[in-house]
């Protein structure tokens, strides 16, 4: 089946395991040409450590994602035009986003009302910088309000170069008013 391929395309690359004479297990790639007295040429290529460091890549993104997801924090992780990367499922419960994959969209398509102070802090952390507030009041464009506190940094692909931002938000507007209601409980006492 091999030889008829190679007869129509001239050329073929595969893969497959082979065994070394010490009985150790290999994979390789093997590049076949066909030559013009119908005979062939083929090199083959141990691509083991190739194989074994992809697998190792999948396995890490596939943790990272799992990581993410499973977060009891919500958190998203965008590219480096403010689209959504990965995001935890308390994300998606906390902004009530359950009714769409926002994974590849914007954020700015997401929530087309994100205020121009916002982007700047985006595009400040989208340059290295890492940015975070404790408790910030946030007024929502239905009219309400709620406590805030949040964190925003940077992740970086290889060599330092940044690949977009991790986004960290946690609603603290009822511990806020518990905190109120008991200072002024003491105050009054």
């Amino acid at each position: 089946a091999q030889w008829n391929l190679l007869c129509q395309n001239k050329s073929l690359l595969n893969e497959t395991e082979l065994q070394r004479k010490n009985g150790t297990r290999v994979v390789v790639e093997v590049s076949r040409k066909l030559l013009n007295d119908n005979s062939y040429l083929a090199i083959v290529r141990d691509i083991t450590e190739r194989k074994k460091i992809q697998s190792e890549l999948i396995e890490s993104k596939e943790q990272l994602q799992l990581f993410i997801e499973h977060s009891p924090a919500a958190l998203a992780m965008f590219d480096t035009n403010m689209c959504y990367v990965a995001t935890s499922r308390r994300w998606i419960v906390n902004y009530n986003l359950s009714d769409q994959n926002i994974i590849g969209k914007s954020h700015y398509e997401v929530f087309p009302d994100v205020e121009q102070k916002r982007k700047d802090i985006h595009q400040r952390c989208l340059q290295g910088a890492i940015e975070k507030r404790e408790e910030e009041l946030i007024l929502r464009p239905d009219g309400s309000v709620d406590w805030m506190k949040w964190e925003i940094r940077p992740w970086y692909k290889g060599a330092n170069e940044i690949g977009g931002i991790m986004m960290y938000t946690e609603r603290i507007t009822e511990l806020k008013k518990a905190t109120e209601m008991f200072e002024n409980q003491f105050n009054n006492s």
